[in-house]
């Protein structure tokens, strides 16, 4: 009976270990609870946000290339600053879906 309860402590990933993967990786917290198809939903999801804030990247870094490639002091208005404020935005999503993964990896593995 000792034995039994000593595996079920030893088993269980601490919390957090589960935060730091799901900051690093969304979805890798749930990925170490043994949530795999959760935890594929949160990786999907997040690799999709970085199509977005590689576009607007680019875009924003072009625009900022051709300015000073021509001499020009970058004025930060009109596309160049749509551009950077979708990719805040972008971050911002990114961000959240980090810390609802952590906190769902959390939570999941105290019900567990």
């Amino acid at each position: 009976m000792a034995d039994k309860n000593r595996k079920d402590k030893l088993g269980k990933t601490p919390a957090m270990v589960l935060v730091l993967l799901s900051l690093l990786f969304p979805g890798g917290g749930q990925i170490a609870n043994g949530h795999t198809l959760k935890g594929s939903l949160f990786a999907a999801v997040s690799v999709l946000l970085l199509f977005p804030f590689f576009y607007f990247l680019a875009g924003a870094g072009f625009l900022l290339y051709n300015d000073l490639s021509r001499g020009i002091r970058p004025r930060f208005e009109g596309e160049l600053m749509g551009d950077l404020k979708a990719l805040g935005v972008v971050l911002l999503l990114g961000l959240l879906l980090s810390a609802i993964s952590a906190i769902e990896a959390v939570i999941s593995a105290r019900k567990a």
